[in-house]
């Protein structure tokens, strides 16, 4: 889950810095938003089980 952070984080500035234009931006980062949602969701069905 941190290294889905820190991606978010990387792809930020990325962008901010004109690195990437808007339109990558906002689909790498709504996919990086999706797997840190599936990340937490499977971390807490493995506590559950636990």
């Amino acid at each position: 889950m941190k290294e889905a952070s820190d991606t978010g984080y990387w792809l930020e500035l990325l962008h901010k810095t004109d690195y990437i234009d808007e339109k990558l931006y906002k689909s790498l980062s709504s996919k990086c938003s999706s797997l840190r949602v599936m990340l937490i969701a499977s971390c807490r069905t493995a506590k559950e089980n636990m």
